[in-house]
């Protein structure tokens, strides 16, 4: 393995330093000044991405697009050659279609789904003659890691710049709205970045329900909310005037995209990932990606994977979902015992079998408690 990445490296810095040989010489050295390594050779550049294109030629088979309303919206891992597909739970909660690496478009099924991990196992009707491989050896801080996508040459190549690590809570969701100084929770001010005013809420509502819980005064929606993350989304019933009705609301990070000066820097490269904290354990490597480009396979310098990329989290900061998490809740999210939102968990054959011999139960309808 360390012959591997000392020919592999060698190899970068003969390219490196040739690459000046070929093409307009006016682009690569400056008449007044030292030269200048073009853009394509730097680590993000197509060039530099093109020298991985061998290693992730079979490799980018394993890679599906998933898909909402035809846009892209997340990457998907083939782990079993049935149709079996991990990805980022939280982005993909939206998508209609996975699209594989031929350009065929499917439906799929959502098995499995687990929150603390946001890892989702999804299948489809077709079968998959590739499927990723994985690595149980840990990497070390400076190697190599490549994101695959579904196309020829990698979606970005970096390094794990931090080792091994949790990631805590950074905190609860926000609705992005402040209460009136009223026994009752009513809306004393909507925000422009929040959850509440992409939804439709307005100044004077007031709260009737989150869920299915009743919100009878301000502590209530306090505390309620204390139960959910940046990124979920929750049903709200307000009142207005004589009308009730009822909001989809996506919390979000306090005060959105201006939590503070540090998180605005931080954003500067692009938006981050929802769902960027409270892992109970992340490889983090530098590669520059979008949300989006989240959920397919992260390779090392043999082409077997490390995990997933689970999460966007700073400008040049991605996190890695290890496989030895992955492999450990696997078993589970097939058997079906962690079921999608707004799913019934699956009865096991024998609380199936239970159910169909009860005469309480009619048809599909379930007896009253």
């Amino acid at each position: 393995m360390i012959e591997i990445r000392r020919w592999f490296l060698f190899c970068l810095t003969f390219l490196a330093a040739t690459a000046g040989l070929t093409g307009d010489p006016g682009t690569w050295v400056k008449a007044d000044g030292p030269e200048r390594l073009r853009d394509e050779f730097f680590i993000g550049g197509w060039r530099f991405k093109r020298a991985f294109r061998e290693l992730a030629s079979e490799s980018r088979l394993t890679t599906v697009r998933f898909l909402q309303s035809g846009r892209p919206i997340a990457l998907g891992t083939i782990i079993e050659r049935d149709g079996g597909i991990i990805s980022k739970a939280s982005q993909i909660k939206d998508a209609d279609q996975v699209q594989m690496s031929d350009g065929r478009k499917l439906a799929f099924t959502v098995v499995g789904w687990h929150t603390p991990l946001d890892l989702a196992y999804v299948k489809i009707e077709a079968e998959t003659p590739h499927m990723i491989h994985w690595t149980a050896e840990a990497p070390q801080v400076g190697s190599w890691f490549v994101t695959l996508g579904p196309g020829k040459d990698p979606l970005g190549v970096g390094v794990m710049s931090v080792a091994r690590r949790r990631i805590p809570t950074s905190g609860h969701g926000w609705m992005g709205i402040s209460l009136a100084n009223a026994d009752g929770p009513v809306i004393d001010q909507v925000f422009i970045n929040g959850g509440a005013h992409a939804a439709g809420i307005q100044q004077g509502d007031m709260v009737l329900k989150v869920d299915e819980f009743d919100i009878l005064s301000r502590h209530d929606l306090l505390s309620k909310l204390q139960d959910y993350r940046p990124g979920d989304s929750i049903m709200v019933k307000v009142q207005r005037e004589t009308q009730e009705i009822d909001f989809v609301v996506t919390l979000t990070h306090p005060f959105g995209r201006l939590l503070s000066r540090i998180g605005f820097q931080n954003e500067m490269g692009g938006d981050l990932s929802f769902r960027r904290d409270d892992f109970e354990a992340v490889f983090q490597h530098d590669t520059v990606l979008t949300p989006e480009q989240c959920g397919g396979p992260v390779v090392d310098l043999t082409g077997n994977a490390l995990g997933i990329n689970i999460a966007r989290a700073g400008r040049t900061e991605t996190y890695v979902l290890p496989y030895d998490l992955i492999e450990g809740v696997l078993p589970d999210l097939k058997a079906g015992k962690f079921p999608p939102p707004n799913a019934s968990p699956t009865p096991t054959p024998q609380i199936a079998a239970e159910i169909s011999e009860s005469p309480e139960v009619v048809g599909n309808s379930e007896a009253s408690e």
